[in-house]
């Protein structure tokens, strides 16, 4: 594999001319950019890439362990897959509907840990890749809510809900356990058919 360095690959690669294309570079164990990894002002985020253990050809058991850029890209592709998850299908009135590959490209880049890769060329996008977990920095992935709940309690508490339809949202549900517990069978249904899992 050859490693494309700043000079060629800016002045090659036509993706710095994309918003919605993510380029990706590797991380060793350390968090530190893997020898082979791409560097430069193109890099959008980095993601793990040295010795990835993946499936692999000759049986439906067989797994190999490899290293390379792709291998990060797979990181972040899954990571991708896993932010459109939290987003409810776009025929669900709950959709927003301005989720687009640049939208998704800026969320990336805003969750992303920043600062953790040592010894970067200047640059470089300093941006380790994350899943948003203990923070809630994905306004964009839930409408706005039609009925809104205050927890006063953090152990707990109850609430008798009676609108109909019935929708909840937390605004910082990622930062925290939420459990909801609806009485009513036929809200309940509303509420599972609104977002599948």
């Amino acid at each position: 594999m050859t490693i494309i360095k700043d000079i060629f690959y800016c002045k090659l690669c036509k993706c710095q001319r994309e918003d919605i294309v993510v380029t990706v570079g590797a991380t060793a164990f350390d968090d530190s950019r893997a020898c082979f990894s791409n560097y430069g002002k193109c890099i959008d985020i980095f993601a793990p890439g040295l010795n990835i253990q993946s499936t692999w050809i000759g049986s439906k058991y067989a797994v190999k362990t490899i290293s390379g850029n792709f291998m990060a890209s797979a990181h972040v592709a899954g990571l991708m897959a896993y932010f459109l998850s939290l987003q409810p299908e776009l025929g669900s009135d709950f959709a927003a509907s301005s989720m687009t590959s640049s939208k998704m490209k800026e969320l990336l880049v805003s969750v992303a840990t920043k600062d953790a890769i040592p010894g970067l060329s200047e640059g470089t996008a300093n941006l380790l890749a994350y899943n948003g977990g203990g923070s809630s920095d994905f306004p964009s992935f839930s409408a706005s809510s039609i009925y809104q709940i205050s927890v006063t309690d953090e152990t707990s508490f109850k609430s008798d809900l009676n609108p109909s339809p019935m929708a909840l949202s937390w605004k910082d549900a990622l930062e925290k356990n939420v459990r909801a517990f609806i009485k009513n069978l036929e809200n309940l249904l509303k509420l599972w058919q609104s977002r599948p899992i």
